[in-house]
């Protein structure tokens, strides 16, 4: 599937425990649910457990380090090192990175379900939501929206405007995230398709088409109560979806508590 094409209905997430190789013209997305970590030997630094207490409720808690040990997991076989190895930094808008160049990676959670995107020698930016039809989506859209993308939001039909508010959301998070500015990159200066029938695509990057053409994207299919979006830099990447199950992951590799 190329960048930008309109075939996510026919996406497959083929179920693997360790990644295929990663070409420099493929992006990898993979799904994971997030679980309780409960007799599972985590590969987390120190300080990365030490983030996970700071949050305040514990499903939030247990989010993160079913992500981050899944992130560590997949790294160490895209790498060829050991997971709990993997050292990490934060860039200049404290976007996760690794030591090292050549991989990229993003990550995202909502509720119960991550999504983790790789590419070799490119930006790349994922994201996904809950769709939450309780939200005021007139109210977010206009703090959340360009004048172009508000214009077309405004003009849907009342039953169109909840798929379309959270399809345009996750693409424009997903865009930022590929960035590495997130939300310090003003989001009225750059345009994404919202419509149902339009292919995932950024329209314009400060009033240009030109500058949006060096970007990729494309919607994921998950369930009717997500929504999500992956971004990577040019458009001669295509994608590939796998998901992942990390307790069978550990329990495979001795690193689990049976009892």
């Amino acid at each position: 599937m190329q960048a930008g094409h309109g075939d996510e209905l026919k996406m497959y997430w083929e179920p693997r425990l360790e990644p295929p190789p990663l070409e420099g013209n493929e992006v990898h997305v993979w799904r994971i649910a997030l679980q309780p970590e409960i007799g599972l030997a985590d590969s987390l630094s120190d300080e990365e457990r030490m983030h996970a207490d700071r949050f305040f409720f514990s499903k939030d808690r247990e989010a993160f380090k079913s992500s981050r040990n899944t992130l560590r997991i997949l790294i160490g076989h895209y790498q060829d090192c050991r997971p709990e190895t993997v050292e990490f930094y934060s860039g200049k808008y404290e976007k996760p990175a690794l030591i090292g160049e050549g991989l990229q990676f993003n990550i995202s959670h909502s509720h119960r379900v991550g999504l983790l995107a790789f590419s070799r020698g490119r930006d790349v930016g994922v994201d996904v939501e809950k769709i939450d039809p309780a939200v005021n989506l007139d109210q977010l859209a206009l703090h959340s929206f360009s004048y172009s993308e508000n214009q077309e939001y405004q003009g849907l039909r009342p039953e169109e405007k909840l798929s379309a508010f959270y399809r345009g959301w996750t693409r424009k998070e997903a865009f930022i995230k590929a960035t590495g500015e997130g939300l310090s990159y003003p989001l009225d200066r750059f345009d994404v398709s919202l419509s149902e029938g339009d292919s995932a695509r950024l329209l314009r990057i400060e009033g240009s088409e030109e500058n949006a053409r060096h970007w990729g994207m494309r919607d994921l299919a998950l369930t009717p109560e997500y929504a999500a979006a992956v971004v990577a830099r040019g458009l001669d990447w295509k994608i590939r979806c796998f998901s992942h199950n990390l307790a069978e992951s550990k329990r495979r590799t001795g690193k689990i508590d049976e009892n």
